[in-house]
């Protein structure tokens, strides 16, 4: 080992081989700034993408939420049609008849399945 101690700090110079370009103490402050500012701007583009992000999932998680009511709420509608068609022909009752025709729902009555079987 040479005894000799490497400089480090402000007054430190830096040589890597020799006969290479001595960098000033003050074009490095310049550049460890700059890089610090990208740096910085980075991080605050990530912040500002995740909290976008985050809305977005949430719109997303609503309009799925949605679907699935409007699918639950669809095989209810039907069972409530259905409900409505075999009230309507058991009791004969106009009133429902239109409602049915109004809502563009139209039946037809078997009457086979509504006889008695012959002894």
């Amino acid at each position: 080992m040479s005894g000799v101690m490497p400089k480090f700090g402000p007054g430190a110079e830096l040589d890597d081989a020799p006969g290479s370009r001595r960098i000033g103490a003050g074009i490095m402050a310049w550049v460890a700034a700059a890089l610090s500012g990208l740096v910085l701007l980075l991080v605050t583009a990530n912040i500002l993408l995740g909290l976008w992000d985050r809305s977005l999932q949430v719109g997303v998680q609503h309009r799925a939420a949605f679907l699935t009511q409007t699918v639950s709420l669809g095989r209810i509608d039907d069972q409530l049609i259905i409900a409505i068609a075999t009230k309507a022909v058991a009791s004969h009752d106009p009133a429902l008849d239109a409602l049915l025709k109004r809502a563009g729902v139209s039946y037809r009555i078997n009457h086979k399945a509504n006889k008695a079987p012959a002894p």
